[in-house]
């Protein structure tokens, strides 16, 4: 409900193929529901305070005697978590509720006057992270689980392809070597540290721009090469794979990713890659 654009496509009647289990809800009250986060959640954003910013439960809360305290269990369960240390994304990290009920909780705490500031998160020279690695960490790591999604789609309709594997054969030299496609994890999985060399050889004013516009072309490449070789509902599936991958790191280092472009570069890519396929379809 907050994409602004995109796809989808609806199978009456049909199965969700390799779900562990099947749940059965209202579609007009998850419509309902839906809508209804999309507004509250423009006024929690007002209210949410800065990433850097440590919380603590208030010692005196702004309240009349009288007045009684009423918390939701969600509410309650974030309350016990905050103690002065922690910050929204690390709120956002243990809270067993998910991000937009953690969120809509912290935001009523607040408005409430039961939490408060305890200071900004010092940095000191030995526990600042560089910033530009931080950045380097985040496109290593997304770009190589988008590149497993796309093997993992295609072997799922195909097996172990041939002509795939020949396909991502190309990319094996320069930055693009760095993410073959493999298992996330995997001990045959490219050293980061050694990537991170391989960026930083490059000149400071051309890092960003090759490093993005390598990964970018790769991407379309491989997204448009799996409509060619498995069809638009693969094609579909592979694209939904991309955006998740983007979630986690949107959940922990939102200010980074936000700054350094990072979610509108991996969109980009996939408008770039719809309008190529949806010429291909006439």
């Amino acid at each position: 409900f907050s994409w602004h654009e995109g796809d989808f496509l609806f199978h009456e009647g049909a199965q969700p193929k390799h779900a562990p289990f099947y749940i059965e809800l209202p579609t007009m009250s998850v419509i309902m529901e839906g809508t209804r986060r999309i507004d509250e959640w423009l006024v929690i954003q007002k209210v949410l305070p800065p990433d850097d910013v440590l919380l603590a439960v208030a010692k005196n809360p702004k309240r009349s005697p009288e007045e009684e305290i009423v918390l939701t269990l969600e509410e309650f369960r974030l309350l016990s978590l905050i103690n002065g240390e922690r910050t929204l994304p690390d709120l956002m990290l243990v809270s067993p509720v998910g991000e937009f009920v953690t969120c809509r909780a912290l935001y009523k705490l607040v408005v409430s006057n039961l939490v408060e500031v305890a200071g900004r998160r010092d940095v000191t020279a030995e526990a600042q992270v560089d910033e530009e690695e931080a950045f380097l960490r985040i496109v290593f790591g997304l770009y190589n689980n988008c590149f497993f999604r796309l093997r993992e789609v295609t072997e799922r309709l195909l097996g172990e392809n041939t002509r795939y594997t020949s396909f991502v054969a190309q990319y094996r030299s320069g930055l693009t070597a760095f993410f073959p496609g493999g298992e996330p994890g995997s001990q045959l999985a490219p050293s980061f540290d050694k990537f991170a060399a391989a960026v930083k050889a490059i000149p400071p004013q051309l890092r960003y721009y090759r490093l993005m516009s390598s990964l970018e072309s790769m991407l379309s490449e491989q997204l448009e090469y799996v409509f060619q070789l498995v069809g638009v509902g693969a094609y579909r599936d592979a694209v939904v794979a991309v955006k998740k991958e983007i979630a986690e790191p949107l959940s922990t280092q939102r200010d980074l990713v936000k700054r350094f472009g990072v979610e509108d570069s991996l969109y980009k890519v996939i408008k770039k890659s719809d309008r190529v396929i949806k010429m291909a379809r006439g």
